[in-house]
């Protein structure tokens, strides 16, 4: 996005462009000892461009393409082919250390990169004669907008994120909701490539109260430098499942035991399953307690008398503990509150 653009330039007697191999300018040295070329002081132009998240509220780095300029010579032999192609090589192959020393503009340690960079875009060699050539290099690098000293700096931390929800009510008047973004992360960050996809364990989007969640889905970058996600949560048509439990069904029946519709017997069944890492026993667990609530509720009518009489947990078959877990308990109880009664105990 090309906005608040600045350009600068700079005429660098006796400073030094480095990258890679290859040192154009400094003490009128070679540019590599691997062969006996020299180059005159450079001289370059810098021009840098705010890079936005989409959004387009937040600079995630800062863009900056440099050109520039040199003569290379020699002093006692041709400017051969070989050497030629060895400037080439070094000048058009990306991500290698880039240091602008003593020319003020922070960069002397080296260009911390945050995008896969630096990346050469052009170098182009103008022979004159066989003993000079004009070289022309064109090159460019993101940098964090706060210009990171160190890649340190950059490990563990967001490049940028961004993300955006979306509601829909179906015909009974549920909801869904939809939240989907992305981020975005370093890869050269301690001198080591941190991805994407690293980050994933570290991010959560609770499920809101009285939902469930229907699925999430995680699309990296190829460069592995993005993550974008969606993930889909829907309102429940009865109570907020607990903590920890991904799916949960059940019913809740009563029928009379005995003549008189005096005695009741009531079955509570739930079919529980826990989330990815949660022991299984965790479900029996819920399921006890929420079988001593619906006990406690029936006490409170009236003065009956409640009393559980049979809990039964079928096994999981071996090798398959991550299936549901189905739960049934059996619950003896008196209706005074509708029926005037004098016995007060239980009837078989």
């Amino acid at each position: 996005m090309p906005t608040n653009t600045t350009i600068k330039d700079f005429d660098l007697s006796g400073q030094t462009v480095v990258y890679g191999k290859v040192q154009i300018g400094g003490s009128g040295g070679p540019v590599s000892p691997d062969i006996k070329v020299k180059s005159t002081p450079p001289s370059f132009s810098l021009k840098a461009t705010n890079n936005y998240d989409e959004t387009g509220r937040t600079v995630v780095s800062h863009r900056i393409q440099m050109t520039v300029k040199s003569v290379f010579f020699s002093d006692d032999q041709f400017l051969s082919a070989k050497h030629l192609e060895f400037i080439r090589q070094q000048l058009l192959e990306p991500r290698q250390t880039l240091q602008l020393i003593g020319t003020g503009t922070g960069f002397d340690n080296g260009i911390v990169d945050v995008s896969w960079g630096p990346k050469p875009v052009d170098c182009d060699i103008q022979m004159f004669g066989k003993q000079t050539a004009t070289v022309t290099w064109i090159v460019e690098f993101d940098v964090a907008p706060c210009y990171l000293s160190s890649r340190s700096q950059l490990k563990g931390r967001f490049k940028s994120f961004v993300f955006a929800q979306s509601y829909q009510n179906d015909d009974e008047g549920f909801l869904t909701r939809v939240t989907s973004g992305y981020w975005e992360v370093s890869p050269q960050a301690s001198g080591t490539f941190q991805i994407a996809d690293s980050f994933r364990d570290q991010f959560l989007v609770e499920v809101p109260t009285g939902f469930q969640r229907l699925g999430s889905s995680y699309n990296e970058s190829p460069d592995k430098t993005r993550m974008d996600f969606e993930i889909v949560d829907t309102q429940l048509r009865g109570d907020a499942l607990p903590p920890f439990i991904t799916k949960g069904d059940g019913s809740f029946s009563v029928n009379t035991a005995g003549p008189g519709f005096a005695n009741m017997i009531a079955v509570l069944n739930a079919q529980l399953t826990v989330a990815p890492g949660v022991p299984p026993n965790y479900a029996y667990l819920q399921f006890v307690l929420m079988a001593q609530q619906k006990i406690e509720q029936l006490s409170s009518n009236g003065d009956s008398a409640v009393v559980p009489m049979v809990l039964r947990i079928p096994p999981a078959p071996p090798g398959r503990e991550e299936l549901p877990h189905f739960f049934e308990v059996g619950i003896g109880f008196r209706l005074r509150y509708l029926v005037n009664l004098v016995d007060d105990f239980l009837n078989g």
